[in-house]
């Protein structure tokens, strides 16, 4: 069959149930440049169910720059009569961070009135968005919840690339009178984010699973570069209850307005988080009020602010972290691309700090996703090569696109059973499917077992297997448990394993 046929073939079965679709679209993504005009041509016409796919592949086409056709197919993609056409066009224009379609991502947004596709305009908007674009979208009309959470997220982004005065000083040591200043971690790291601060020569000390407290003479900048962590933090300890916000919200001025003022330039603008199970009566708005109205010198803002206060109460009273919302997080500027449940880039640094890199190291992601993993270990030290198998080829190009530069990599479309063709590796380190999100739970743990036996017959001696494994799957077979810890993977409790071959 000539190639120009079995391209317009698989677009065709991007109309077929979901797993033959998927399988379908995998292909063409592994087609790679080749199918990209073949793509762009037929989203105009293509029937809705066609559309939808198109709109999506051609934001993880693993092609050099963003291309003009592909562009324009979906700048016009974002006005389509359907709506999930709209919403995936969109996605993909964010994905690409297509700056010359700004424009028309506005244009849209304050045209669009369909409550699923607003929240994905307005993310991309973050993505493409120049600074100079500000006032413009903060003046965007915002009718749900879920419009303002985006919103902000996206005045978040386009605020961090700009060159406003107000902003956060993350190079000064500042004096913070009654406030600390810690890390704050996903439940379960804080170990391994303080054990990364001391290597880096600040003084760390665990203060719970999520929490470290950080010693004297630390710049937020120094924090911020903490890859295990997940932000900074500037902390208020107070026994006011949580329940009484006029009280919190003048002891939280009185406590933080020293260090917030000599960290910031311009305002202390600041939006308040609160914790779900904060114990609140009445209205979460009116809470908000009564704390704003009470916070002398300090300005409430829903966009444009440069702190999050996140606010939350634990068996000894209440905690105020304020986040340097306005402070530029660069940490993980590699992922480019992304792939459904991919795992946190902070747990996958947290993950490689289990398995202290050796310069001739072979690693093996045999369930890469879109390679962070395999992106942490190459920064973490030398190694000897690098392997990243899945059976999914949108994983595969997202992969590619997140590891592009680093050297002496290897990633293949593969069942995890490819992990044979390596000769000896010295580390495997993987996020297999848990079931929760991606697939059944008895198909994760069949995986598992899989994935153990394999890595039990070709892992060299001394060897180790780091691994993300839901508690009731047990614990890898025929090899030595050297660490476990639980952890919290975004709202599910998970064991990060080490495991070594004997000898």
């Amino acid at each position: 069959m000539p190639p120009d046929s079995a391209i317009s073939t698989l677009i065709d079965q991007l109309a077929a149930p979901a797993t033959e679709a998927d399988a379908a679209g995998s292909a063409l993504l592994a087609r790679g440049p080749a199918a990209v005009s073949a793509l762009v041509d037929r989203l105009p016409t293509a029937p809705a169910a066609v559309r939808r796919r198109l709109a999506y592949l051609l934001g993880r086409c693993d092609v050099e720059g963003d291309g003009d056709d592909r562009l324009e197919a979906l700048v016009n993609a974002i006005d389509d009569d359907d709506w999930k056409v709209r919403r995936n066009a969109a996605v993909s224009l964010g994905t690409l961070r297509a700056a010359s379609a700004t424009g028309a991502l506005l244009s849209r947004v304050a045209s669009e009135d369909d409550d699923r596709v607003r929240p994905s305009l307005l993310l991309a908007l973050g993505r493409t968005t120049s600074p100079e674009h500000l006032d413009e979208l903060r003046a965007l009309t915002l009718s749900t919840a879920r419009d303002r959470e985006a919103a902000a997220k996206m005045i978040d982004s386009v605020s961090a690339r700009s060159d406003s005065s107000d902003g956060v000083r993350g190079g000064v040591i500042a004096d913070l009178g009654v406030a600390q200043l810690e890390l704050w971690a996903r439940a379960g790291i804080a170990a391994l984010a303080a054990d990364e601060a001391r290597t880096a020569g600040l003084e760390a000390e665990p203060v719970s699973s999520d929490r470290v407290r950080i010693g004297a003479g630390a710049t937020l900048d120094q924090l911020q570069a903490i890859r295990a962590a997940l932000f900074p933090v500037v902390v208020l300890r107070t026994d006011v209850p949580i329940g009484d916000a006029a009280a919190l919200g003048r002891t939280t001025a009185a406590g933080l307005a020293l260090a917030l003022n000599a960290l910031t330039e311009g305002d202390v603008a600041y939006r308040i988080s609160l914790d779900d199970s904060a114990t609140i009566d009445g209205r979460r708005a009116g809470w908000i009020r009564a704390f704003a109205s009470a916070a002398d010198g300090l300005v409430n803002r829903a966009t444009s602010y440069t702190w999050e206060l996140l606010v939350r109460e634990d068996e000894a009273g209440t905690l105020v972290g304020a986040r340097p919302a306005a402070l530029a997080d660069t940490r993980f500027s590699y992922r480019r691309a992304d792939v459904p449940a991919a795992l946190h880039p902070t747990l996958a640094a947290a993950a490689v700090r289990m398995a202290p890199p050796h310069p001739d190291d072979v690693v093996v992601d045999p369930c890469c996703g879109s390679g962070t993993l395999l992106a942490e270990r190459a920064r973490a030290g030398a190694y000897g090569a690098l392997h990243g198998l899945d059976r999914d080829g949108r994983a595969i190009s997202a992969a590619r696109r997140n590891l592009s530069g680093v050297e002496r990599l290897h990633l293949v479309r593969a069942d995890l059973a490819a992990l044979d063709q390596v000769d000896r590796p010295t580390l495997v380190i993987s996020n297999p499917p848990y079931g929760r999100r991606v697939g059944s739970n008895r198909s994760a743990r069949t995986l598992h077992q899989r994935l153990d036996a394999i890595v039990a017959d070709r892992l060299a001696p001394g060897g180790k297997l780091v691994v993300f494994r839901p508690p009731g799957f047990g614990a890898p077979r025929r090899l030595q448990v050297e660490r476990s810890i639980r952890i919290d993977a975004g709202g599910i409790p998970i064991d990060l394993i080490v495991t070594s071959r004997p000898g």
